[in-house]
């Protein structure tokens, strides 16, 4: 056990920014050197209880999607078991009265889920991966639901071998019945990280070939406009350095230049896509290379104007802040959201203390700052936003009630948050 724990913390440690961005070594003024990048990194070695013997009850939320009044659903992972050694997958679905969950299927004893999208419905798809006990190696896992029950699609997991292979998905994006987007990454070799871009076609998932980039590199967000209009967003570069945008146009990928000379090194987290001339992504700002040890960091937001990619202005929250999701119901209607800290502290995949969750607000002018909800003194993390209209937003995360730090266990459970147009709500 311990063996196999001690390898996949390495893979882990090695993918950095993979799987459930939002991720990010954003720096908060901590003092540790050199912590894992991403959060579902950090979250991985949580759950899965590497180096941990006594992890308890851990449960979280990282993506979400309403698309109707009475239909949404939201996805995470939670442990089963003392220890953490198993972890299942975390399926929830809004009726319009409340959230209660589904079963879902596992394939392991180790999996998370990441993302989900919705055509209908009838017709969802949430991606993330899972960890083959025996052979050490983390492989995409993609399941959908086809209006009774969610169901395991076979997925393709390119650097797949007998005894090892990193590939996993953080994020999906579904146009039709036969047409979704999931991106992620896939290490070649051992430690060369590359974007990974899978298409179902309405038959099966494939690989599409991704343009390349210098050193390693990932997708964390992909969010699709229409068939011939979808943006992928990530970080490429030693650490995560430099801010990776790719966009679809319906026959290949293609890589778009981010902002000329932006002050320090940009990391992207999240993309929401609305029309050829309207997108949305959004990430962190950090002196060199985001790591921890570096002066504090601050959200960014970016914008499309058909054209090109250019900075937005939100506004500044604490000594330190990084955006982890955006949505969007109209052009006049976004939320971004993520954490800020009003003091130095260090954001490595788990709520802390210092931490404040954030929610800025596009009204087809300005971002704003807008009131979070009350969640007591409880440590919690937002990862995942979903706008239906002007009255109607969800955001998802985690909520910590005990032993609030990695070193003693921390006990998390899922945190749903409620924007009924005039503030945001938990529960």
């Amino acid at each position: 056990m311990r063996r196999w724990r001690t390898r996949l913390a390495m893979v882990v440690m090695a993918a950095a920014l993979i799987l459930g961005l939002p991720a990010m070594n954003v720096a908060y003024g901590a003092s540790r050197p050199d912590p894992p990048a991403s959060r579902l990194g950090r979250m991985l070695a949580h759950l899965y209880g590497l180096g941990l013997d006594t992890v308890s009850g851990v449960e979280a939320l990282r993506g979400v999607d309403v698309r109707a009044r009475d239909d949404g659903w939201a996805v995470g992972g939670a442990c089963v078991n003392r220890g953490c050694t198993r972890e299942r997958t975390l399926i929830e679905r809004w009726n319009r009265r409340r959230w209660s969950r589904v079963s879902s299927p596992d394939v392991t004893a180790l999996q998370t889920l990441t993302s989900v999208s919705a055509v209908s419905g009838r017709d969802a798809w949430a991606v993330g991966s899972y960890l083959t006990r025996n052979d050490d190696a983390i492989r995409t896992l993609i399941v959908h639901w086809n209006g009774t029950r969610w169901l395991r699609v076979p997925s393709p997991d390119p650097s797949a071998s007998a005894t090892s292979g990193l590939n996993g998905l953080a994020s999906v994006t579904a146009i039709s019945g036969r047409d979704a987007w999931a991106a992620g990454v896939v290490a070649q070799g051992s430690t060369v990280l590359r974007p990974l871009l899978l298409h179902w076609n309405g038959t099966r998932w494939s690989a599409v070939p991704s343009p390349r980039k210098t050193g390693n590199s990932q997708i964390g967000s992909v969010s699709a406009a229409s068939a011939g209009d979808i943006w992928a967003v990530g970080t490429y570069g030693d650490a995560g350095s430099h801010a990776l945008v790719e966009h679809w146009d319906g026959t290949t990928w293609r890589i778009v230049a981010a902002p000329a000379r932006p002050r320090g090194q940009v990391q992207l987290t999240a993309v929401i896509a609305l029309s050829a001339r309207r997108a949305w992504a959004v990430g962190a700002v950090c002196p060199d290379r985001c790591l921890s040890a570096n002066p504090p960091s601050h959200g960014v937001i970016w914008r499309w104007n058909g054209r090109r990619w250019a900075p937005a202005a939100p506004p500044r929250a604490g000594a330190a802040s990084a955006l982890s999701a955006v949505a969007a119901a109209s052009a006049t209607n976004a939320w971004a959201v993520g954490e800020y800290c009003t003091r130095a502290c260090a954001l490595e995949g788990l709520p802390v203390k210092a931490a404040r969750l954030m929610f800025l607000h596009w009204n087809g002018t300005r971002w704003s700052r807008v009131a979070g909800p009350s969640l007591g003194r409880d440590p919690h993390l937002v990862e995942g936003v979903s706008a239906l209209s002007r009255r109607s937003a969800w955001a998802v995360g985690q909520i910590c009630i005990r032993n609030c730090t990695l070193a003693s266990s921390p006990v998390t459970r899922p945190l749903m948050m409620r924007w009924n147009g005039q503030r945001w709500r938990s529960g």
